[in-house]
């Protein structure tokens, strides 16, 4: 019995950056959207979401590390990674919000507490 070729497929955004990997065992029932980059056998084909790509799909903080330029899959610069890092909007907690307003209390009225 011969063994199949795993196809590896991915989705882009509208920026390039691959946004998912999926193939061998994962591969979607609904291929609508997805572009096929490669097959082949082993692990490296059939587990790629862990496999394929060498650094991962994302950073341990959430960035796409690769895109998808003249049907070629190309590792992200560090520049673009900095720079989407750069553009992520960090929302204060509660805590940072009532810590910033107590700073701004102290300095408008002039009760600022010297560090000891």
């Amino acid at each position: 019995m011969e063994i199949p070729m795993s196809k590896v497929y991915i989705q882009i955004d509208a920026d390039n950056k691959i946004v998912r990997i999926e193939g061998g065992i994962t591969t979607p029932s609904d291929l609508t959207g997805w572009i096929l980059i490669d097959e082949g056998y082993g692990d490296k084909y059939n587990l790629c979401q862990t496999h394929y790509l060498e650094k991962g799909l994302i950073t341990y903080d959430g960035i796409y590390q690769y895109k998808y330029v003249n049907n070629e899959v190309i590792e992200r610069t560090s520049a673009e990674i900095e720079a989407d890092r750069d553009a992520i909007f960090i929302v204060p907690s509660q805590m940072d919000l009532l810590e910033a307003q107590v700073m701004w209390t102290a300095v408008c009225t002039d009760t600022l507490l010297e560090e000891v």
